[in-house]
């Protein structure tokens, strides 16, 4: 009886201890999917900081699948960036909208006379 995979066998093909091809492009199929998920949610949410955690995170997934099918450690990096990145913007948003604390930065003001240009 093998005590199980030990804290060095977790540098396998895309997070696997195992090493498999096969789990590496199950795993790349299944963070695709959720991309597009993320991406089908995207639109229909009227806030603004909730549409871009979900943006981010469409950007995230099919990064890390393409890495996960490709086996890029560089890619999966600057993908886990953009999850980050996510995650940040996430945990503001989530109490955001209890507090009533902005969620939107100031747009132009284009009722405000000489501010637009017309022509």
């Amino acid at each position: 009886m093998s005590p199980g995979p030990s804290c060095a066998d977790w540098g396998g093909t895309a997070g696997h201890p195992t090493g498999d091809p096969a789990s590496a492009n199950d795993s790349g199929l299944f963070m695709l999917l959720f991309g597009l998920v993320a991406l089908s949610l995207a639109p229909g949410v009227p806030v603004m900081l909730t549409r871009a955690t979900y943006g981010l995170l469409f950007v995230a997934l099919p990064l890390l699948a393409i890495a996960a099918f490709g086996d890029s450690g560089g890619l999966a990096k600057g993908a886990r960036w953009f999850a980050a990145v996510g995650e940040v913007v996430a945990w503001y948003a989530a109490p955001a909208a209890l507090a009533h604390w902005p969620t939107a930065l100031p747009g132009r003001a284009a009722g405000r006379c000489g501010v637009t240009a017309t022509g």
